[in-house]
């Protein structure tokens, strides 16, 4: 009934499963199996290591260097979910339903979707197949790109867009019907949807647009 806290956790076969109706605290996780965890409180680990990665937890979660071998990692808050640095072999997806959700650096082997009740901020993150990130709130970031072939990118929230470095292999959509659209180095392969009261995009080269709405003019 109280916190499940533990120094390093080796488990050369796996699976690793651990479960606190409180919270999950720990130094670190390695396992070439599938790891889960679920907490009725926060989950704080500095390093995890698997096959697969699934974790929920009731308030907050954070993965300092969060790492999968062959498969997926699924991440589920009510608090904020932060990142410092994950490195996937396949999809990424991550869910704050009542906060933020912050990946500071990201090399994604698949998808990357993020989805934050309020604001997704973003550091230096790529995504192999495609990226989809939806904030209520606003998405910040220095570089978010899309790198295989025709990898779609798409960025949506109310409150504004300022990305530095928005790079995308394949189709780009941009939306913020509330605020401001913003890049310095906007490049996208496919056509881009740019929808917002204000829009400032520059390119290091020729930028084709299927929609550019400013509504405030």
């Amino acid at each position: 009934t109280g916190d499940l806290a533990f120094g390093q956790i080796l488990a050369p076969n796996g699976p690793v499963t651990l479960t606190s109706f409180r919270k999950i605290n720990g130094t670190g996780i390695e396992t070439t199996g599938a790891l889960s965890a679920t907490s009725g409180g926060a989950i704080d680990i500095t390093k995890a290591l698997a096959a697969s990665i699934a974790m929920t937890a009731a308030t907050t979660l954070h993965i300092a260097d969060l790492d999968t071998l062959t498969g997926t990692a699924t991440l589920n808050a009510t608090g904020a979910i932060t990142l410092d640095d994950a490195t996937t072999a396949a999809a990424l997806t991550a869910t704050s339903s009542g906060s933020n959700v912050t990946l500071s650096l990201g090399n994604i082997g698949g998808a990357l979707t993020l989805s934050a009740a309020n604001n997704a901020l973003l550091g230096t993150v790529s995504a192999a197949t495609g990226v989809a990130i939806t904030a209520g709130g606003t998405i910040t970031g220095t570089s978010i790109a899309t790198t295989g072939a025709a990898a779609p990118l798409s960025l949506t929230a109310p409150g504004g867009i300022a990305v530095t470095n928005i790079l995308s292999t394949g189709t780009t959509n941009l939306a913020a019907v509330n605020g401001a659209i913003a890049s310095n180095n906007l490049q996208s392969t496919g056509l881009i949807s740019a929808t917002a009261r204000t829009i400032a995009l520059r390119g290091s080269g020729p930028l084709a647009f299927s929609t550019l709405a400013a509504t405030a003019g």
